[in-house]
């Protein structure tokens, strides 16, 4: 996995030994919990790393490949709020995530990601406009230091209360780094929300450009990362190496000991400002620290013994703990058989989530890459059947003759029964709402209490106050720019009021309160903070955030008089709506709008001024048609569009032009025995084989083992490469070992090197609808066994070069499997040498016809071991044009002409 704990060999032989008697078991139906939780699979599939929520309750979810996903009232929405071009091999990819503290009002996402072609991570800042990405919005903060590695990325990010964005970068595999202070790997970072360098970093006045971010140094792959607000804590995860995991509590300017210290320090020489974990463990009880948790949310819902607690797991045990995040003890296992964890999430709801990553496991670089059976799960408290209240009654204060009303949250086995009591005797009701009808002054300091019980038992709740004046509330009165005119987007909102208080009079400025909340559905966010001491005020209505047009905003002003009476009044203010349509020229092509796949025409109702994300398909396929995109009727080149709802914007479409889609089958592989000595693709190879794609990935295997064995090969592919529109071509290799690359006679990419599995990329201007000659290089020394083939430029995105695009040389396939070539020189005045090459056994007929149909030859064999060499005398035969025809023993067949001289 990506916390690599199977990367130390030596690790590997001690958890064997250590864990012979050891059993991990990880039911399929999920986690085991202590009485009174439940769990609950929100979403499956996934190849998850990171996952957080925003203030309105959903859920961001970050996918290992660059996608990041949103949960919305628990469910889960297939569309991804955007696609990034992140390279995701091994342990790679895209690994932090994160939320500007004024997100509601900026839509600030913040990310962590490995890029691809550029063998480096990358801080970003993307603008979420509803719930996919405003197109083009992606600003670099900052771009880390070159890789030394594929693994030990890092990847958390947090922001504290004081608007700082703290920042987990790993060691990349080169552990010295992590005590080296000329990079950024093995430390944790410290910045602005603008990517600049706060000046009371520890290092800032000592150090240059972003080193100056450094905030304490010493760590190996600090995968997940916490923070307490309240107490100012961060928590740290170090996945150790061969002998211990770590939790750290972040000091400023530490130093916590790697690569020196692995664990507590035991006699060792100590480095400067070196700080021990708060705890650490050995692989006895596990293989890699993951997951990283406070319980503190505004609404408390656990039992007390998990309050203000650090929850972490571990990777192979499966196991979740609390500890006391002050003293670094353990205080208890909450949960059990969890299958790969990897990251958790506590919302303010009280609600606990989790990331199972499941799958193969084993930490291989195949399930590093990629999975599909990640699962996103929440975990609530519903109690052991037993009552329990969740929020308190609240003093209340009202005038003589107002109605008081008191108010109760509570849990557990219906039917709850709510009893309450006023100055210690039964009143009302049996519902969670208490309302005191016509309050008089003897009622004033009365003492509020409710029990909630139920068949499994009883809770008794705080006491509330009841406050009775004859002072009477102010009267407020509130005027707007916008009274009975509905807004745009972009419009100001002017408002201003006044409170006149019946003993007071007119109340002066400082008496008033003014926020305004945006509605959306059923739920609110806030659009303008508190603010005093002003009868006026004006909002500007943003453009860019929320897409629906369920919307409107609310004016609240609150009036207090000089007694603290209360009185709160409110205007709505509601918007214009405008209908927009996206089509295409021709119909039908599929294109995105605000992150979601839509079929042209699309039709959708917008706030008028609100903008909208759409983009077209660069390049659509269907069966053998091909679409450029050309341009929008509104004479834009470019493929996204950044719309405003307006008049002038009613209807846009996207027109492309039609292109010709290849009719190829591959590259003919060429594969040797041998080192990386390329002299050898001067001699006849082992077999030959039509392979449609360039796409693998062996792992400790080969193309075969019986021919090959698992190392020491070589592979050359020969044939042809169709362009598809004129332009800069890049061209991205992907191998593990050395590679070389030639298109049109030009050496493009040159890296005949040994090598962990590394992506380079070369580029080369080429004409469109036009076919170049492809020669690809490669070898394998040992271990690992990748090589795959990508293109991108301005109309392709970075994919593997598609089958379509590939022509064997010299070569015409039969089928999928079946490749028959005429080697050349074709002596065809005495004989034919036939080539017949296949990806798997099969049984071939062959017939040779000439014009009239007569058959003159047939011939029967079988194809093993991938090639089968036959020769046939013409000499018998009088010249002419004849018809070759082969036919698979999958029924699989093909006619080829053939001249007899």
């Amino acid at each position: 996995m990506f916390v690599s704990y199977l990367y130390n060999m030596n690790f590997l032989k001690y958890f064997i030994e250590a864990c012979f008697l050891c059993i991990f078991i990880f039911p399929a139906s999920g986690a085991n919990l202590p009485p009174g939780f439940k769990e609950k699979v929100l979403a499956e599939g996934l190849d998850p790393t990171r996952i957080i929520a925003a203030p309105d309750g959903r859920i961001f979810i970050a996918n290992k490949d660059g996608r990041i996903f949103i949960i919305e009232e628990d469910e889960f929405l297939p569309d991804p709020f955007i696609r990034l071009d992140a390279d995701f091999t091994n342990e790679r990819g895209l690994s932090g995530i994160a939320l500007h503290p004024d997100f509601e009002l900026n839509h600030w996402v913040y990310v962590y990601y490995t890029v691809a072609g550029e063998n480096r991570n990358r801080i970003s800042r993307i603008t979420a406009n509803g719930n996919a990405a405003l197109a083009g919005s992606e600003e670099i903060i900052m771009d880390l230091d070159i890789l030394p590695g594929n693994i030990h990325n890092g990847g958390a990010m947090i922001f504290t209360k004081d608007g700082k964005l703290v920042i987990a970068v790993g060691d990349g595999a080169d552990a010295g780094t992590a005590q080296r202070m000329n990079t950024l790997h093995g430390k944790i970072l410290r910045i602005n929300d603008d990517g600049s360098i706060p000046t009371d970093n520890p290092f800032y006045h000592d150090l240059g450009g972003n080193l100056r971010a450094i905030y304490a140094l010493g760590f190996r792959n600090p995968f997940t990362m916490a923070y307490h607000p309240e107490k100012d804590i961060i928590m740290i995860n170090d996945v150790g190496a061969s002998d211990y995991e770590e939790v750290n509590k972040l000091v400023k300017g530490g130093n916590f000991g790697w690569n020196l210290i692995e664990g507590y320090a035991m006699g060792q020489s100590l480095p400067d400002n070196y700080i021990d974990p708060l705890y650490a463990y050995d692989h006895n009880q596990g293989c890699a620290v993951i997951g990283s948790a406070f319980y503190n949310p505004e609404f408390k819902r656990f039992p007390e013994i998990y309050h203000d607690k650090y929850l972490f797991s571990d990777y192979c045990r499966g196991e979740i703990y609390f500890m006391d995040a002050e003293s670094g003890e353990i205080e208890g296992i909450f949960a059990t058989g969890v299958e790969r964890p990897v990251d958790f999430l506590v919302t303010q709801d009280g609600a606990f989530y989790y990331i199972e990553r499941r799958g193969l496991g084993g930490g291989s670089v195949v399930d590093n890459t990629s999975s599909t059976d990640g699962r996103i799960i929440k975990i609530e408290f519903t109690g052991s059947g037993e009552p329990f209240i969740s929020s308190q009654p609240s003093d209340v204060t009202v005038s003589v003759g107002e109605t008081a009303r008191f108010e109760i949250g509570a849990g557990g086995d219906s039917p709850l029964l709510f009893s309450w009591f006023v100055n210690g005797e039964p009143f009302g009701t049996s519902q969670p709402i208490l309302d005191i009808a016509n309050a008089s002054i003897e009622m004033d300091g009365s003492q509020i209490q409710v029990i909630v019980s139920n068949d499994a038992g009883q809770d008794t709740s705080q006491i509330a106050i009841l406050n009775v004046t004859s002072n009477l509330r102010p009267n407020i009165e509130i005027f707007t720019s916008h009274d009975n005119i509905l807004y745009r987007a972009g419009d100001t909102i002017f408002y201003m009021g006044i409170a006149d208080d019946p003993e007071e009079g007119i109340l002066p400025s400082t008496s008033l309160t003014w926020w305004i909340d945006f509605h959306h559905n059923t739920h609110t966010h806030p659009a303008q903070s508190p603010f005093s001491g002003s009868n006026e005020g004006f909002y500007v209505i943003p453009s860019i955030g929320e897409i629906d047009h369920n919307v409107w905003y609310r004016v609240y002003l609150r009036a207090t008089d000089s007694e603290g009476l209360i009185n709160i009044d409110y205007v709505d203010i509601y918007p214009e709506k405008i209908e927009m349509t996206v089509d295409s020229e021709p119909s039908g092509i599929e294109v995105r709008v605000n992150g979601k796949e839509v079929i042209t025409p699309f039709t959708f109702t917008s706030v008028y001024g609100i903008v909208h994300s759409i983009s077209a398909e660069r390049i659509f396929i269907d069966e053998n048609s091909l679409l450029l995109f050309e341009e929008w009727n509104n004479g834009s080149s470019s493929n996204e569009q950044i719309i405003p709802a307006n008049n002038e914007n009613k209807m846009i479409t996207a027109i492309y032009s039609s292109g010709n889609v290849g009719s190829g089958s591959g590259l003919l592989g060429h594969y040797y025995n041998g080192t990386h000595d390329e002299n050898v693709f001067n001699s006849p190879p082992e077999f030959r084989r039509l392979d449609p794609l360039i796409n693998f990935d062996w792992v400790f295997g080969s193309p075969s083992p019986e021919l090959l064995g698992n190392d020491d090969f070589l592979i050359l592919w020969t044939g042809k490469i169709e362009t598809i529109n004129p332009g800069f071509y890049t061209f991205h290799t992907i191998s593990d070992d050395g590679v070389r690359l030639w298109v049109d006679d030009k050496l493009v990419i040159d890296q005949w090197v040994f090598q962990a599995e590394t992506e380079h990329t070369g580029s080369i201007l080429l004409e469109g609808n036009r076919i170049y000659d492809i020669r690809i290089e490669y070898f394998e020394s040992g271990g690992h066994a990748v090589m795959r083939l990508l293109w991108s430029n301005d109309l392709i995105p970075r994919s593997v070069v598609p089958t379509s695009q590939l022509y064997p040389d010299k070569d015409v396939p039969v089928s999928s499997n079946i490749v028959l070539s005429l080697p050349y020189p074709n002596p065809f005045t005495d004989y034919i040498n036939i080539s017949v090459h296949s990806l798997q056994n099969t049984n071939v007929i062959l017939f040779l016809s000439d014009m009239s149909g007569r058959l003159i030859m047939t011939d029967h064999f079988a194809v093993r071991g991938y090639q089968t060499e036959r020769q046939y005398e013409l000499s018998n035969y009088p010249a002419g044009i004849y018809f070759l025809h082969v036919l698979s023993g999958d029924q699989h067949d093909f006619y080829k002409v053939i001249k007899i001289e």
